[in-house]
């Protein structure tokens, strides 16, 4: 059960559920009104069109087919943001490479180690690869070990989660996409996301607006 709420933004007014408890998960939407919800699925189908009627394997499609977009547009962001900060110039040919080359792997694994080099597979055993440049990565942890053979970077990543549900929504919260909370996630999501997600992840989100 869900209900949309269009006076977020005025008065104070706070939905409830039948029963007069609060609802479990909160998304804000654009023009200021909130979506209330049961479940994280119903949150979701405001942000991907007719994901309800998909069986799990086709939610678990849907939700890493809309990651890659979000992951796509909010490395733009970043990009343009380092460009108007002048961290980075497009008439400098390094800075120029870095911006093709973040565009091209928006949303898929980006190996940070040299697979050319005889001693990756052993540097890549001993060490964590780390992303230090000036444009923060925006990188799905689906694209990256364990999922895949692409070793995880820390640094500067901000993280996308679509392997599960509510994992999902606290990560767009994380990066930006979505103003989201829910309740209780700390006893039944944060443990599971820290064995998921790389330790370089904050595991914390902010309570969204209500």
């Amino acid at each position: 059960m869900k209900i949309v709420n269009h006076h977020a933004g005025c008065c104070g007014y706070l939905p409830v559920r039948p029963d007069g408890t609060e609802w479990p998960h909160v998304l804000g939407l654009p023009a200021g009104a909130s979506v209330h919800a049961d479940t994280p699925a119903e949150i979701l189908a405001e942000l991907i069109e007719g994901y309800e009627a998909l069986d799990p394997a086709g939610q678990a499609r849907a939700r890493s087919a809309h990651a890659t977009g979000v992951a796509a547009e909010h490395q733009e962001r970043r990009i343009r943001q380092a460009i108007a900060d002048r961290l980075v110039r497009l008439d400098h040919p390094d800075d120029a490479a870095l911006i093709a080359l973040l565009r091209a792997a928006a949303g898929r694994g980006l190996r940070l180690t040299r697979t050319d080099d005889p001693t990756d597979a052993t540097c890549a055993a001993r060490h964590t690869p780390s992303w230090e440049g000036a444009i923060r990565l925006v990188c799905l942890t689906t694209a990256y070990a364990p999922s895949t053979d692409v070793p995880a970077p820390a640094g500067r990543v901000d993280w996308i989660d679509p392997a599960e549900e509510q994992g999902y929504l606290v990560s767009l919260r994380r990066v930006g996409a979505a103003d989201y909370w829910c309740e209780g996630w700390e006893a039944d999501w944060a443990g599971r996301a820290r064995d998921a997600i790389p330790p370089s992840v904050s595991t914390t989100p902010t309570k969204a607006q209500r």
